[in-house]
C-alpha cells in the first residue's frame, strides 16, 4: 500500500494511518507529512522520518521506487 497517492478522502485517511505506523508518529504529525507530500506515502514516510522532500524524491529515484532500499540505505549509513 505504500505505492498509493492519497487522491480522495478516504484513501488520505489510509495514507495518513500508514505513515503512521511506519514513521511511529501520531496521526496529526502523519498528515502533515502526507500533505507536504502531496498524498505521496513513500515521500510522507521519508519526511516523518526527517529528509528534506526533495532529499526524499532523490532518494528514491535512486532506488527505482523501493522505499525499503531507501530506508535499508539510512539503516547502513548510520552504523
Amino acid at each position: 500500500m505504500v505505492s498509493m497517492r492519497a487522491s480522495n478522502a478516504k484513501l488520505l485517511r489510509r495514507a495518513e494511518i500508514i505513515v503512521s505506523q511506519i514513521v511511529g508518529c501520531n496521526e496529526n504529525d502523519a498528515a502533515q507529512f502526507v500533505q507536504q507530500a502531496e498524498g505521496d506515502v513513500k515521500i510522507a514516510v521519508l519526511v516523518g522520518l526527517g529528509w528534506e522532500k526533495t532529499d526524499a524524491i532523490a532518494a528514491l529515484l535512486k532506488h527505482e521506487g523501493n522505499l525499503r532500499a531507501v530506508i535499508d540505505e539510512l539503516a547502513h549509513d548510520r552504523t
